[in-house]
């Protein structure tokens, strides 16, 4: 049988078919989550924030996160408003990733907030979204959450990237010198972020992943002369971190309502640690989200993309 030459339209297909399996092949498979943070501050933005997830599900996100302060300051700490909101994350189609802010339990004893006692209402918070897994569906994710009472600390791998939540909160990470029993709680739970991101650093050069996530809900101050040491602690780990595990990291937090991306840790000799991304989400008066992609093997390897629902500002 003689041979059957190959035309050159067939030959250009042909070499079209190997440069596409080559060169052009499907990177690994990355994490796509929606970010929000310090809102909803009022009833009025609520149909907004639950039109934002809605539009941030339609891009097919892995999970969604907020990084705490579910309402503002002065709005009652009741069960029933905490139990909105967790009603809100319970009817997502993907699971949330929630680590609380300073409104949902420090503020608390404000008496617009109803004067409750703020370590009750932690314990509260601990109750209605972490102990019912129906709330945020943690476990569709494999999160390894830490031992009790920290139980809204969290961490699991997928695809190669580590994500780790720290109950860090804004107004000083609730450390009040002058209150004996706020001090009890800020050295207990300060310490049990250190022994969890600790623990997360030894699971991360075991597993060899290729990038790491943190969420927290306070600004911990990177642009100041002398840390607040309420985060002296926190920063340090985050430090210890980059130090230790040579990989993409990325600090996504809230509390100051500003939306910033940029690279503001520095090392101990004061340079700054370029592999280390702080995302800050936008908060209250506005309701927008920012769409998070994470592809360790890209360069960069996070990207962003803010999601913003039709009159998505909600005044104070």
């Amino acid at each position: 049988m003689g041979r059957r030459l190959i035309s050159g339209d067939g030959l250009a297909v042909l070499w079209g078919l190997l440069f596409a399996c080559s060169a052009g092949a499907e990177p690994p498979q990355g994490v796509r989550f929606l970010a929000t943070g310090d809102v909803p501050y009022f009833d009025a933005a609520l149909p907004r924030y639950r039109e934002l997830l809605e539009l941030g599900t339609e891009r097919a996100p892995d999970f969604l996160v907020h990084v705490g302060d579910i309402k503002r300051s002065t709005a009652p700490c009741s069960d029933e408003a905490f139990a909105s909101i967790g009603d809100l994350f319970r009817d997502q189609p993907v699971p949330v990733v929630y680590t609380p802010g300073d409104n949902e339990w420090t503020d608390c004893h404000l008496e617009p907030a109803g004067g409750y006692q703020p370590r009750e209402r932690l314990r509260r918070l601990r109750q209605l979204f972490f102990k019912d897994g129906a709330v945020l569906r943690l476990d569709r994710l494999g999160a390894e959450h830490q031992k009790a009472p920290f139980v809204e600390n969290i961490r699991f791998i997928r695809s190669d990237i580590l994500f780790v939540t720290l109950h860090v909160v804004g107004s000083h990470n609730n450390r009040q010198p002058k209150r004996a029993k706020a001090m009890e709680e800020f050295r207990e739970r300060d310490a049990a972020n250190q022994r969890f991101l600790k623990e997360s650093i030894r699971q991360a050069k075991a597993r060899g992943v290729k990038a790491i996530v943190i969420f927290f809900h306070a600004d911990p101050g990177f642009d100041r002369e002398k840390p607040d040491p309420g985060f002296k602690a926190t920063l340090e780990g985050l430090r210890a971190l980059v130090e230790q595990v040579s990989v993409p990291v990325l600090l996504v937090h809230g509390d100051s309502h500003e939306k910033r991306i940029d690279h503001p840790l520095t090392d101990r000799d004061g340079k700054l640690i370029e592999r280390f991304t702080r995302l800050e989400v936008p908060g209250a008066p506005d309701v927008r989200g920012i769409l998070v992609d994470v592809h360790p093997d890209r360069v960069p390897p996070f990207s962003f993309e803010e999601v913003s629902p039709p009159g998505g500002f909600s005044w104070w």
